[in-house]
């Protein structure tokens, strides 16, 4: 499961850490802290972990953890242009950039490649995940595709044909 938390610009350390994670952050486990004053970790019994491998992508950089390359720039996806208003190209070349991590990710962990995939988002992940999910289906085939509370109007609204979108977000209609 490759798992995209939205925004843009939230990190799914908030997933991780309060969604499906294997251990939750919440008040409780603030309020009990240990003696050097670090929170404890409450355990998530239906964390998705309990029945997958989950990814947890920090998209578009520098969101969370995630990093723009040494010679990144303004005018560069994922160092400022997705937050600029200039969303629809952004997107598309966000999902290309997804795509070439998944590749790389793949590359460097070979033992997984041959796991069923799924590709999972909430919110403003709507908007990415579908356009990810057509690089990964002409390239491969993808398992599944979830999107939750999803922003999907995007793909209307700038120009993206209808009926694409809509392949995308079912891509195999007689199943």
């Amino acid at each position: 499961v490759v798992w995209y938390q939205g925004g843009p610009g939230a990190s799914s350390m908030f997933g991780y850490l309060v969604e499906l994670g294997p251990f939750w952050l919440t008040g409780e486990s603030l309020a009990q802290r240990t003696a050097d004053g670090t929170p404890r970790l409450i355990r998530n019994n239906f964390s998705w972990s309990t029945v997958a491998n989950v990814l947890f992508v920090d998209f578009p950089a520098p969101v969370g953890f995630s990093q723009c390359g040494s010679n990144a720039s303004c005018t560069d996806l994922g160092c400022c242009n997705w937050a600029n208003g200039s969303h629809k190209s952004s997107d598309f070349t966000g999902a290309e950039d997804n795509y070439s991590f998944l590749q790389n990710f793949f590359e460097e962990f070979p033992e997984y490649y041959d796991h069923e995939l799924f590709i999972v988002g909430e919110s403003y992940a709507g908007t990415y995940v579908p356009l990810l999910v057509e690089h990964v289906l002409a390239g491969n085939d993808a398992t599944g595709v979830t999107i939750n509370n999803g922003n999907l109007l995007f793909l209307f609204y700038t120009g993206y044909p209808k009926s694409k979108a809509i392949s995308i977000l079912n891509p195999h209609p007689q199943r």
